[in-house]
């Protein structure tokens, strides 16, 4: 049979279709092809992109959350605190009842420095319990929390703290001052657990890295 002629004709209502004539001898034959229905809900490459999108994302809340916090911990007085804390520069004075102990700079220990440091050193003689919690424990204990929910990952948390949060948690007298707290009072047993967990995983991935090395 001779072909006489192939026109593709229009779009068919609802755009459901393609209407295909074709002329053969002296019949118009009409077929009709179904377009397949769109699958991209059951693309498996989709999905692996909207996956990793989402990764991506959680990534970014995670940077964005530690710089934000990183800029908020690292103000001048809470340096300063972290400095005397680091080089054992503070003693701890248990008053009777507990809430009244405070922290005060070791001046004999600091005597040998120079005469700018230690006027620096000196510009706050003396810490309260509150500060030494909402300046330096709280935070971690926040962090500590929001990583066991999931929430921030222990690596970011290792890169930005970790060397502060073991020389905390390796003081003596801010040990001191957790454990006469805890036992202060009944419901404070579990008083910074969180961060007590954050500190002991700081210190062992310290302690692999150093005999890695």
């Amino acid at each position: 049979m001779e072909r006489r002629r192939l026109g593709i004709g229009r779009r068919s209502a609802g755009g459901a279709g393609v209407v295909v004539r074709l002329r053969f001898g002296g019949r118009r034959h009409v077929r009709r092809h179904r377009r397949r229905p769109y699958s991209g809900d059951n693309n498996p490459c989709l999905d692996l992109g909207r996956d990793r999108a989402i990764q991506d994302l959680a990534k970014t809340a995670n940077a964005d959350f530690i710089l934000r916090r990183v800029d908020q911990f690292f103000r001048p007085e809470t340096r300063m605190l972290l400095h005397l804390i680091e080089d054992d520069y503070l003693l701890f004075q248990e008053q009777k009842p507990f809430q009244n102990s405070y922290f005060m700079v070791d001046e004999p220990r600091i005597a040998c420095l120079h005469d700018d440091i230690k006027m620096k050193l000196l510009e706050k003689r003396t810490y309260s319990t509150y500060e030494i919690d909402d300046m330096i424990l709280g935070p971690w204990e926040d962090l500590g929390s929001l990583e066991e929910e999931g929430l921030i990952s222990f690596n970011l948390i290792y890169d930005f703290f970790s060397w502060y949060i073991c020389r905390a948690w390796q003081n003596q007298k801010i040990r001191r001052y957790i454990d006469g707290a805890r036992a202060e009072r009944e419901e404070g047993k579990d008083l910074y657990n969180k961060l007590q967990s954050l500190a002991q995983r700081c210190l062992e991935r310290e302690r692999s890295q150093a005999a890695n090395r």
